[in-house]
């Protein structure tokens, strides 16, 4: 199952033909995967692969179900090819597998629970050192059956942080502590651990915060010769000032960064918008001047409204 595509044929509706979409923008426009086979075709995203692909739309319940996952992309007759990534840049590996049976789950939900991208996209800090990914060592649990019957709800997955701060800007305080979500960046394994609301928390040493979903608030956007710096309103607790550093890269990452760039390019943004980054801070300074930032180079891992 992958959450990109490339859209080979279509009304329009979704996006323009020959263009990289998510699973997201089709569910948008479809309400089941019988609506979308007859209106739209698609391909693997990984250029070395291009075999055919349906989109699967996962309804909010279904009696007799196994099990319910977010919505996604799945070959439609050829296997993919040995090597294939299911990702238009990069590859991400498979979870290691575990044995035990687990019950089935019939419905569908709410939000994402398992964070399915193992490592977080490298970038390159503005002292000249690399952001190193980290690999997730195997958990304990249930993953090699599903039982025959069950009533509870199904873990669905995604690699876009954009998924996991929608869920959690509607949850409240007690659900964001009572809603897992699955990250070998989260030991906290909850949404309350995941985040980081800069507005409501002050860091003292921010290069020394562990890797976070950080919420903060545009205070100015600068376009610079590496990317576009966001600096937040937001400061740690002795005012040095905090920035989310947006990298070239990020206009070819795939879709969910074409879509930033462009905006940032459009000056579509506006100052005072939310800002959700995955990452840590990088210590920086230039002469007199110390500021820290959170590298960038996926658009998977920010989301700004």
């Amino acid at each position: 199952m992958h959450d990109e595509a490339i859209l080979t044929k279509g009304t329009g509706k979704v996006a323009a033909t020959g263009g990289t979409v998510t699973i997201d923008a089709v569910e948008k426009v479809y309400k089941s995967s019988a609506q979308v086979k007859a209106n739209e075709a698609f391909q693997c995203a990984d250029q070395h692969c291009g075999v055919s692909v349906i989109a699967v739309i996962t309804q909010p319940s279904k009696l007799g179900r196994k099990k319910s996952p977010s919505s996604h992309f799945r070959a439609a007759s050829q296997p993919h090819k040995k090597g294939c990534t299911r990702k238009s840049r990069g590859a991400t590996p498979p979870s290691p597998s575990q044995t035990g049976s687990k019950p089935a789950s019939p419905t569908k939900g709410s939000a994402p629970t398992k964070w399915n991208a193992p490592t977080l996209s490298a970038g390159t800090s503005t002292t000249g050192g690399a952001t190193t990914p980290t690999t997730p060592t195997a958990g304990t649990g249930a993953g090699k059956g599903t039982s025959q019957s069950g009533a509870g709800t199904s873990i669905s997955s995604s690699s876009r942080i954009e998924k996991f701060a929608q869920s959690w800007t509607a949850m409240t305080p007690t659900a964001r502590a009572s809603t897992q979500l699955s990250a070998f960046w989260n030991p906290g394994d909850s949404y309350a651990s995941a985040f980081f609301d800069l507005a409501a928390t002050s860091i003292t040493n921010p290069a020394a915060n562990p890797m976070r979903i950080y919420r903060g608030t545009i205070a100015k956007i600068h376009h610079g010769t590496t990317g576009y710096s966001l600096t937040l309103t937001q400061k740690d607790s002795a005012g040095t000032e905090l920035l989310v550093w947006v990298q070239d890269g990020v206009a070819t990452s795939g879709p969910s960064g074409v879509s930033l760039w462009s905006r940032l390019a459009a000056k579509a943004i506006a100052i005072g918008a939310e800002v959700f980054v995955l990452g840590q801070f990088d210590h920086n300074s230039r002469g007199m001047r110390v500021w820290y930032s959170i590298p960038v180079t996926s658009g998977n891992d920010i989301w700004i409204p």
